[in-house]
């Protein structure tokens, strides 16, 4: 599906392009050259291209969006599709998951850096955007020493829970910890039929996310997750007793059952508790509290919570990189505090210090992104990796059979042939 946006822009006068307020153009007559974004479409409601295209087009009237459409899933195939055929369709990408899909799209040779736009001598203004980047979410957009994405919100692993639940249970104080969730889901269990706690997700919302609450590194010296170190020992013993005292079901059963409220307490991406609030409660935030990663111990966070930002990419063979480069900045950066805040609404969190410190920011409804945020900042990043995916997935399936009561596995077992199988999953690729 493709749209046309800001065609009625084209007329626009040559000193309307050179408004204050707006970065300065390329050229003093420019040339009217499209710029086409390839979005999933299941981000379209995030970007609000209806609008965003009002204020782009007076300010960018030469470069009216195009916006082509995909499913998620078939994004980095409808890539692929243009770089093979080398017809330069597509400027800008998004939503790329950075960390997680970073490798996938180098190898590829799909997105290019976006350095030289944003460093010294690039854009106007694209310095006040990488000062609002704290470094772990730069970091996270970054790969073989260059800036692969621009951050457009971050996503991470918290404990959520519904209030009523946990109060009717005699539960005073927030779950921190792993026992602090273990104590709380024994009393809920007690005083309800609800689902005490699950997870959706896993093993990133479970399994990785303790490693991260419990070790300082959570990788080894060779860049693998510490899959089979002391920490994924405790957690996945602990998740063993969680099943066995029928506290968790065995399979996770996710966000249908959180959703339908059903489920007391679960592990996932934190946005799950702001959903609670909207779809349960309608917009009532006293349904349910977002927390952060549960702990191992209760005074230290150790490597905090697995995150991942998704991002703007640029296409490699872009037509109009120029123009591409200069719409991240625009939308993104700090004179753009509204559009932002739209993804505050809609899709916690916005990756940049700035919008949280902005007026538009201070109703305490965001007050959860800005604490997830807070754990953000002091996390240890996720490495990139083309098999990160189907490493969780060799993982998850030794945890099922640990967690499967009927075929226990020892969780030392399950989890030194994850490991094994995990590194094997990236030796077969090269990597």
């Amino acid at each position: 599906m493709l749209r046309l946006l800001g065609a009625a822009g084209f007329s626009a006068s040559v000193a309307a392009c050179r408004r204050p307020g707006f970065l300065s153009r390329p050229e003093p007559t420019p040339e009217i050259k499209d710029l086409n974004l390839l979005v999933a479409e299941e981000y379209l409601f995030l970007l609000d291209f209806e609008t965003m295209e009002g204020p782009w087009s007076e300010a960018y009237p030469h470069w009216p969006l195009v916006v082509h459409e995909s499913d998620l899933e078939g994004l980095f195939g409808q890539a692929s599709q243009a770089a093979a055929e080398g017809s330069g369709a597509y400027d800008g990408i998004l939503p790329i998951p950075m960390p997680t899909e970073t490798q996938a799209w180098l190898d590829y040779e799909l997105i290019q850096p976006w350095d030289a736009h944003l460093e010294e001598g690039g854009l106007p203004g694209a310095d006040r955007i990488m000062e609002g980047l704290d470094l772990p979410v730069r970091e996270a957009a970054r790969a073989r020493g260059q800036q692969m994405g621009l951050p457009i919100n971050v996503s991470s692993i918290a404990l959520a829970w519904l209030n009523a639940p946990l109060e009717a249970a005699g539960v005073t104080d927030d779950p921190v910890t792993w026992d602090d969730t273990m104590l709380a889901a024994q009393a809920i269990k007690q005083s309800s039929s609800l689902i005490p706690f699950d997870r959706a997700f896993s093993p990133l919302s479970d399994l990785t996310a303790m490693i991260w609450s419990g070790e300082e590194n959570p990788y080894t010296s060779d860049d693998h997750i510490k899959w089979d170190g002391e920490v994924a020992l405790l957690a996945l013993t602990w998740l063993q007793e969680m099943v066995l005292s029928d506290l968790m079901p065995e399979s996770e059963r996710g966000f249908g059952m959180w959703m339908r409220g059903q489920t007391a307490i679960m592990t996932s991406v934190d946005l799950h508790g702001a959903v609670a609030n909207t779809f349960q409660g309608a917009g009532n935030a006293d349904v349910a509290t977002t927390g952060s990663n549960m702990r191992l111990e209760r005074d230290s966070a150790k490597a905090g919570t697995p995150f991942w930002t998704n991002c703007m990419g640029l296409a490699r063979g872009a037509r109009n990189i120029e123009g591409a480069a200069v719409f991240g900045v625009w939308w993104l950066g700090p004179d753009n505090i509204a559009l932002q805040r739209r993804i505050a609404d809609v899709a916690p969190k916005p990756a940049y210090r700035y919008v949280y410190e902005h007026d538009l920011m201070a109703d305490a409804k965001y007050d959860w992104q800005r604490t997830a945020m807070d754990t953000v900042r002091a996390s240890v990043p996720l490495r990139p990796s083309p098999t990160f995916a189907q490493e969780l997935e060799v993982v998850g399936s030794w945890m099922e059979e640990a967690l499967d009561p009927a075929g226990y596995v020892p969780a030392q077992e399950a989890l030194i042939t994850a490991a094994r199988e995990a590194r094997a999953v990236r030796g077969e690729v090269g990597g």
